[in-house]
């Protein structure tokens, strides 16, 4: 199936699949790398065709910023509508994996709180932006908003979001109940008109996911026994409001309270949770960007654990989560780190190879043909240049045999000297003629050896591949990091060891052992030789047969060796978690290094990509201009 952009009819060729869903599967557009398409598993009925057709019209530079937006028709030879173009978002993860340590520490290893902070303000900004364009996202959920690594915010899955145009309106005819607000619970989805309001509720429920570490605002202990979360929607039954015990709710065991990030942040969650049809509606995206700015400015890190930033002059509300409960909530980066890098660098490297290095250029037809004929011209007018150049040596071999050939034929000197003299005019003309020819010859195939030269520069993919190349430089340099780095833990480890093995067994003192053979005399004389532990016998055994009888040698290294037997190596040893630190430290920086190299790498080759493509197609308007003056050129050598 051949498929056109609705705009222009140019022929759109689809590279590989993206992602793939109920309506369809999202592809990469060839040659125009910033696009995307999403094509549909079967033609869309009227309905949404009229939808895609008001929203590529009213696509503008601030939805284009926050949201994966149609921008143009997708039609196959018929016209039909099979999909539509939007902009292509890369290196970018789901909102709910920065809910969890741990699949936070995997896709945004360096994320602090802050960081949630700013991501949770970035989304409101989207929200913002939609709302102000007059549109309704309607199926609000954490899986249609991507973070990226520098927190900002893009929503995706936009041909479901309901728009209106002079009166109409094309609803959004899927929805999460686990984000829907308490009027709409229930109700069917499909033809529903819905404002902004329910907007409002749903990205009230995300910056709730994300700030409190991945609870539902709803989901808490019910006095009566179990509560569905949707029914304590509908019933907005909020757990962590002033109003909830009123309302058979408590927050769950080991949660942050409300007021943990200030009362401005607890008075918009309030409000957005309250019973509908209140004093005060809910808070508008907004009404976030404020609030959620300011609770970041405050954030200070902790004394104890430089990883937590908790509002500033309040204790550490990570801390107190953390003893309550014993989970890790934001991580100190230790080794453990290393592997959660190397998924990272995995998925980063799967998203560049999702970029394909352009095709190697091809010369065009006309001047392949046009190259081709003026060589065979330039071959055969080096062999009639090679005989007339010949011509004065026959010459002057004919004038030297002269007399002889007088003599032979009986002609007198003269008149072959006459004849030898026209022929020799003659060939000095065809020479001049056919030389002059050659140069002529020789000359356009220079230009056009260097035209060629000139345009292969231009269009060589020798730029992308060079490129391709650094950042797998930078994937294999992780990678011998990552080895590095787990060579000194091990050395770590034993040396660690060692030294808590010689601790222990220092210890064991001789003095104090029960032996069959060794005697006082023997303690006294191993003491004044130095050994007076069982580490002393561990390690210098070898010695004690210079003054100790074997038996009392054999006694004394049993003795030791079941000494040893009990050691258990400790790695919750302080000293060792600190050095661990170090040997993470050490390694941090150059890791994250190249894992921000990869990070840019879709970028960075979509860029080149389409540098390239500008490139070729000035070569190639380069090249036709040169064999047009060409042309001329040859066609006036001709006259």
């Amino acid at each position: 199936m051949s498929l056109h952009r609705a705009s222009t009819g140019a022929v759109v060729h689809l590279g590989q699949v993206l992602g793939r869903g109920g309506e369809g599967a999202v592809h990469v557009v060839n040659d125009t790398p910033k696009l995307v398409a999403k094509i549909y598993s079967k033609a869309p009925d009227a309905a949404k065709v009229e939808k895609l057709r008001l929203m590529t019209r009213s696509h503008s530079p601030g939805l284009l910023g926050v949201a994966a937006w149609p921008v143009d028709l997708l039609t196959d030879e018929r016209g039909v509508v099979r999909g539509f173009l939007m902009g292509r978002i890369s290196s970018r993860q789901d909102a709910h994996r920065l809910y969890s340590p741990k699949s936070r520490r995997r896709t945004f290893p360096d994320a602090d709180f802050r960081f949630v902070v700013r991501a949770a303000t970035n989304l409101a900004r989207a929200f913002a932006q939609i709302h102000v364009a007059g549109h309704v996202i309607g199926d609000v959920n954490h899986g249609n908003a991507l973070i990226g690594k520098d927190g900002t915010a893009v929503l995706i899955d936009c041909d479901s979001i309901q728009v209106r145009e002079q009166g109409r309106t094309f609803t959004c005819d899927v929805g999460s109940p686990l984000f829907t607000p308490p009027e709409l619970q229930g109700k069917a989805f499909r033809g529903l008109r819905r404002t902004d309001a329910s907007d409002r509720f749903g990205l009230a429920v995300l910056i709730f996911h994300l700030l409190f570490q991945g609870r539902h605002p709803f989901a808490g202990v019910y006095a009566d026994g179990e509560m569905p979360l949707e029914r304590a929607i509908a019933e907005s039954r909020f757990a962590y409001g002033a109003h909830a015990e009123s309302l058979g709710m408590l927050a769950p065991p080991g949660t942050l309270s409300l007021e943990t990030f200030g009362r401005p942040v607890a008075r918009l969650f309030e409000r957005a949770f309250a019973p509908p049809g209140g004093e005060e509606e809910r808070p508008s995206a907004i009404d976030w960007i404020e609030p959620l700015q300011d609770l970041e400015s405050r954030l200070a890190a902790c004394e104890v654990r430089p990883r937590h930033f908790h509002p500033r002059g309040e204790s550490c509300c990570w801390c107190d989560i953390e003893k309550r409960t014993g989970a890790r909530l934001f991580d100190d980066g230790q080794a453990a780190v290393t592997n959660d890098d190397a998924v990272t660098a995995a998925g980063l490297w799967k998203a560049i190879e999702g970029i394909h290095p352009p095709r190697e250029p091809e010369l065009p037809k006309s001047v392949e043909q046009e190259v081709r004929a003026l060589a065979r011209k330039d071959k055969w007018g080096s062999v009639v240049t090679r005989l007339v150049e010949s011509l004065p040596a026959f010459l002057v071999g004919g004038i030297v045999a002269m007399p002889f050939l007088g003599l032979v034929i009986g002609l007198g000197r003269s008149v072959l000297l006459l004849s030898l003299l026209v022929c020799s005019g003659i060939a000095v003309s065809i020479y001049r003629e056919t030389a002059g020819r050659s140069r002529g010859r020789r000359a356009l195939r220079i230009e056009w050896d260097n035209a060629i030269k000139q345009w292969r520069s231009h269009t060589s993919a020798h730029l992308f591949a060079s490129l391709r190349s650094d950042l797998e430089k930078s994937r294999k340099k992780l990678d011998e990091l990552a080895e590095q780095q787990r060579k000194d833990l091990e050395g770590l480890v034993r040396l660690l060891e060692r030294r808590q093995r010689e601790a222990f067994l220092d210890k064991f003192e001789i003095d104090k052992a029960l032996f069959l053979e060794v005697s006082r005399a023997h303690v006294e004389k191993l003491a004044n030789r130095g050994y007076r532990s069982a580490e002393d016998i561990r390690r210098r055994s070898g010695k004690l047969h210079d003054f100790v009888p074997a038996a009392v040698v054999a006694e004394l290294r049993s003795w030791a060796a079941q000494c040893e037997d009990n050691f258990v190596f400790d790695t919750r040893d302080m000293s060792y978690a600190a050095a661990a630190a170090e040997v993470e430290e050490k390694y941090r920086w150059e890791r994250q290094h190249h894992l921000g190299v990869l990070g840019r790498g879709p970028e960075l080759l979509a860029a080149k990509l389409d540098e390239i493509t500008k490139a070729r197609a000035r070569a190639d308007d380069h090249l036709h201009r040169k064999q047009e003056y060409l042309r001329l050129r040859r066609e006036q050598e001709k006259q």
